[in-house]
């Protein structure tokens, strides 16, 4: 359980919320939710222990604690999906990393032998032993009862939502606000015809509330599951028309951020591109654009 009590921050004169008390209790799933600048983040960083509040305090249950997975498109690029789930245990993996630092020593010596047999004992401890088997799998099994986890595939890799025993739904990322789409235009994608199923399927949906991670709770989500397909339908058709005469992938890009204003940048570049790449594959793969090859160079045209 964590309880918060008497929580304020405040920069200079701006306070960001005041007098906030509540309880996270066992066995329950929340959301933060709320306007930009509202102060989300920051909440949920005060939970974390990496902002220090202006007052009142964060308690945790004994032997509880917590693990955090920062929303960070990059900072986990290197890591395998299981690596970054174990981190969440910070001193756990700190201590696996230490004794299979040990153990591929060339010359491992018998203080060394002293030491890994420290380690192992304080691994056994923590439970080390069944860490990745626990952290492989978020099985209906180990959900709490009466919650169901909902796939949706398309936006990120293995994306999944959840409905609670009291009929909320939480649509994690798999789609935007109006305001947002009309801002950022191309939102990641990394499977055109995945993204459409989730997003047909969440349009036929019914539920007390959805809770979508990035604009407001409704009890009516069809309407703005239809406004994302829309926008993945003209980015579609912007681009079978851009190829009216082949040319190449650079081109493409180049032609899209001019016509929807956005400034290009190595972070833009990479995941615009990437997903400019995945309307691609799928539009040949519906048979609207097809590859021509000539002097070593791959140009896409409209069929």
């Amino acid at each position: 359980m964590i309880t918060v009590s008497n929580l304020e921050v405040q920069y200079g004169k701006r306070v960001l919320f005041k007098d906030v008390n509540l309880k996270f209790t066992p066995g329950n799933c929340y959301g933060v939710i709320g306007a930009n600048g509202a102060g989300k983040s920051t909440f949920l960083k005060v939970l974390s222990g990496e902002v220090t509040p202006t007052r009142g305090s964060v308690a945790f249950g004994p032997h509880e604690r917590l693990s955090v997975l920062k929303q960070d498109h990059f900072e986990y690029d290197e890591c395998t999906v299981l690596d970054t789930v174990l981190m969440g245990h910070q001193p756990l993996w700190s201590l696996m990393q230490e004794k299979n630092a040990l153990y591929a020593k060339a010359d491992f010596s018998e203080e060394d032998g002293i030491r890994a047999g420290e380690l192992e004992e304080k691994f056994a401890e923590m439970d080390g032993w069944n860490a990745e088997s626990d952290a492989a799998e978020l099985t209906a099994d180990k959900l709490p009862e009466g919650f169901a986890s909902i796939p949706l595939p398309g936006h990120f890799f293995d994306m999944v939502g959840f409905r609670t025993p009291d009929d909320v739904v939480f649509l994690a990322d798999c789609l935007s606000s109006r305001e947002i789409l009309d801002k950022y235009q191309i939102g990641f994608i990394y499977d055109v015809a995945g993204y459409l199923k989730t997003l047909e399927q969440v349009q036929t949906m019914t539920a007390k509330v959805f809770v979508p991670a990035h604009t407001e709770v409704t009890e009516d989500i069809a309407d703005l599951a239809q406004y994302n397909i829309r926008k993945v339908h003209e980015i579609a058709e912007r681009i079978v028309d851009l190829c009216a005469a082949p040319c190449g992938f650079e081109d493409i890009l180049q032609q899209l951020f001019a016509a929807y204003g956005l400034t290009m940048s190595f972070e833009q570049y990479v995941l615009v591109g990437s997903t400019v790449r995945s309307y691609l594959a799928w539009l040949k793969d519906t048979g609207r654009l097809t590859a021509l090859f000539e002097d070593g160079w791959m140009r896409w045209a409209r069929v």
